[in-house]
């Protein structure tokens, strides 16, 4: 019966008409997480839900996946400053693309400041720093520290 009341209150007050993660609220479930990274702050010890917009260059011909994540993250030198909910990041690995896990549910990934363009594409502008990304939330819980 508690359960039953539970779900019930989450349907009444959350309306539960897709995944939310702070005030966002996307219709389909995240492409995969970013939670973690290298920074010297609380700014990444949130978990975000990222979806996966398009893939672009950058002028150097690196590949930049652009996403839109909830949420949002300073985007600032040493994640401070200004915060967005669009950012590009590329992958570290020579093997596989951002979202692309291979046999491990956790990669690495550099986290880029993206600025909209007239054609309503994105273009990269600067990189911020390197930030972990996860295959599911579920791979988050099992490795966070217990408090």
């Amino acid at each position: 019966m508690r359960y039953a009341t539970c779900i019930l209150l989450c349907l009444l007050f959350s309306s539960c008409t897709g995944f939310r993660k702070g005030d966002h609220e996307m219709k389909t479930p995240p492409d995969f997480f970013m939670y973690g990274g290298d920074s010297y702050d609380k700014e990444l010890d949130v978990v975000r839900a990222c979806w996966a917009k398009e893939t672009v260059y950058s002028e150097g011909g690196k590949e930049i996946l652009i996403v839109e994540l909830a949420p949002s993250i300073a985007t600032g030198p040493l994640f401070r400053g200004k915060k967005a909910t669009i950012v590009g990041l590329a992958s570290r690995s020579t093997l596989y693309r951002v979202n692309e896990f291979g046999p491990n549910p956790v990669a690495m990934a550099v986290l880029w400041n993206v600025k909209p363009t007239k054609s309503g594409t994105y273009k990269p502008v600067s990189s911020v720093g390197l930030v972990t990304l996860w295959k599911s939330e579920f791979n988050i819980v099992k490795a966070k520290p217990s408090t």
